[in-house]
C-alpha cells in the first residue's frame, strides 16, 4: 500500500480550494452505493504511481449532487484531472477497469494535458 492516498472531500469550496493550487488535482467522483466505483487497489495504485505528484481527492455525488452540473458528472465512477484550475481530462470507469488501466490513462494525461469542453469544468 503507498503512503500516499485518496483523501475525502465533502464541499464544491474544498474543491475549488484545492484546483486553485498548483499541484494538479485527481479526483474520484463515486456514488455511495456504487458497486463498480473504484476499488481500493486501483486506489492504491494510481497512489502508488502518482501520490506524489498529485493532490488525490474523492468526491460522493450522493453527498455533493452539485458535481454532475458543476464538472459534467455523467457517470460514475469518473476521474477528473485538474491542472491549474481547469479541467483537462475525464475518465469513466467500468467493471473490466483495473489498476494498470487507470495508471497508464493517467500516464497519458500527465503527459499530453489537453483541456476538456469549457461546460466540464
Amino acid at each position: 500500500m503507498s503512503a500516499y492516498a485518496f483523501r475525502i472531500v465533502e464541499t464544491l469550496g474544498e474543491l475549488e480550494a484545492l484546483r486553485a493550487e498548483s499541484t494538479p488535482v485527481l479526483l474520484s467522483a463515486y456514488g455511495d452505493g456504487c458497486g463498480i466505483c473504484l476499488c481500493p487497489a486501483a486506489e492504491d495504485a494510481i497512489a502508488a504511481a502518482h501520490g506524489a505528484n498529485l493532490v488525490l481527492i474523492k468526491m460522493s455525488v450522493d453527498d455533493v449532487p452539485e458535481l454532475d452540473e458543476q464538472l459534467g458528472i455523467d457517470t460514475i465512477p469518473t476521474l477528473l484531472l485538474f491542472r491549474k484550475n481547469r479541467a483537462r481530462r475525464k475518465f469513466h470507469s467500468n467493471p473490466d477497469v483495473n489498476g494498470a488501466n487507470v495508471v497508464q490513462w493517467l500516464d497519458d494525461a500527465l503527459e499530453q494535458p489537453k483541456d476538456l469542453p469549457s461546460t466540464a469544468g
